[in-house]
């Protein structure tokens, strides 16, 4: 994290796993569930996250960060979302330059080196999508999403999509 900031901006579940995807690098930290709650009720060791490192597009030479997440409850995949702003560093709003939707397996609690990762077409303006979460699924290879935008000021968006994984 040297010269990085730390800014978690998406958490996911699956199994006996807790992810944080951190905005500020775009690595996610996987812990031990179980233990990453001992540490937060009990005041025990902090648990040593595994960590990986991810590279994400780019909008007008700018990464997209994190900045949301979920998981399947029977599917070991992370759906995530990332966003990209004009701005200094992973805190401050700057212009919005446009979103992605991606899908990370989960492959005995390893997080794939694969992300497959998709802009979401802007819809006459840029969108910066800060979450998803799964409404439905609709058969084994397609699931209905909710995203939600921050439009930093004015009013949210809410974004029906439906997913395919294939």
């Amino acid at each position: 994290m040297k010269d990085y900031e730390l800014d978690i901006e998406g958490l996911a579940v699956y199994g006996d796993n807790l992810y944080l995807l951190n905005r500020g690098r775009n690595i996610i930290f996987s812990f031990s569930y179980p233990d990453f709650m001992e540490y937060c009720k009990m005041g025990t060791a902090f648990p040593i996250p595994k960590t990986k490192l991810y590279t994400l597009p780019k909008i007008d030479g700018l990464e997209a960060g994190f900045s949301g997440a979920t998981t399947f409850k029977d599917k070991p995949y992370i759906i995530l979302t990332a966003s990209v702003e004009d701005s200094p560093n992973s805190y401050d709003d700057g212009e919005v330059l446009g979103s992605f939707i991606g899908v990370i397996a989960i492959n005995n609690g390893e997080m794939s080196e694969d992300l497959l990762i998709k802009q979401i077409p802007n819809p006459g303006f840029p969108l910066k999508v800060e979450s998803v979460i799964i409404d439905q699924v609709i058969s084994e290879s397609q699931t209905d999403l909710v995203l939600v935008t921050d439009n930093d000021g004015a009013p949210s968006e809410v974004i029906r999509l439906r997913m395919s994984l294939r």
